[in-house]
């Protein structure tokens, strides 16, 4: 059933992938609207997929992807309704990259887009426009979420070329996943550090068995010691220290908040 689905989608997006290659300025008003009529119904249906199916990750992924490719096909043929000046269109960032938002296939995603390429032949100079939405976007996730997970992938068409391997055809866009990301999930006890860490003896690390490591990095830095100070048995216990604000077992996002009497 998932094969099914998928490879459905794979041909769907062909389909589109060859009218596209037809579809120009030139074309009639009643082709262009008539493909993009086709397009919206079938991003529709593969939003329902997306959202409802019970897919595996790796369908669930392809749809998402083959999804974010509808996407880029619906906003180039919407560019061919647009008027030509002096032969070209206006070169306005918008009319080099668009940002669409699409149906994550996960539920606790914050966000699921893709930056489409309108007219970019260069993946460098598509990628510089693409930042600016880019940084736009996360800058507003970040007002509501300190710390974020953020995937993207370069979706382009290659072709294979006989004796000189695959070279770039067309560049269709940037998938971006946004994620919300805790640093530490809770307070926690003694874990060893990497070799790189240690080998730099600039870190204290603790040899605490309770879950209070924060407050011991806390007393470790009021009362240093240079004999084995990884040891707890060289500091003051931290129950001797009144920390106001929060409790002493932390999330990172309370560590702003708490101050010690």
């Amino acid at each position: 059933m998932n094969d099914d689905i998928s490879n459905t989608s794979n041909k769907i997006v062909e389909i589109f992938r060859k009218a596209l290659t037809q579809l120009s300025f030139n074309s009639s008003r009643g082709d262009k609207e008539r493909w993009l009529r086709y397009v919206s119904n079938n991003i529709r249906l593969f939003n329902k997929a997306v959202k409802h199916g019970n897919h595996n990750l790796g369908i669930r992924n392809k749809l998402q992807t083959n999804l974010a490719q509808l996407q880029h096909f619906k906003i180039t043929v919407k560019n061919f309704f647009k008027e030509r000046v002096d032969g070209n269109l206006k070169q306005k960032r918008s009319d080099r990259v668009r940002w669409e938002d699409i149906t994550s296939a996960f539920k606790g995603r914050l966000c699921t887009g893709v930056i489409i390429n309108l007219n970019h032949i260069d993946p460098l100079a598509f990628l510089k426009d693409s930042f600016f939405v880019f940084n736009t976007r996360i800058n507003n996730i970040l007002k509501s979420s300190n710390s974020l997970k953020v995937n993207t992938i370069f979706c382009a068409e290659f072709v294979i070329k006989k004796g000189s391997g695959g070279a770039l055809n067309k560049i269709i866009g940037l998938e971006v996943n946004v994620n919300k990301y805790e640093i530490g999930l809770g307070a926690s006890s003694y874990i060893t550090l990497p070799q790189q860490i240690t080998e730099k003896k600039a870190v204290i690390n603790i040899k605490n068995n309770d879950h209070y490591c924060f407050a011991w990095s806390i007393v470790a830095a009021l009362h240093p010691v240079e004999k084995n100070p990884q040891r707890v048995s060289k500091y003051p216990h931290y129950s001797s220290f009144r920390f106001i604000g929060s409790r002493v077992s932390l999330k990172i996002k309370a560590y702003k908040r708490f101050r010690i009497k």
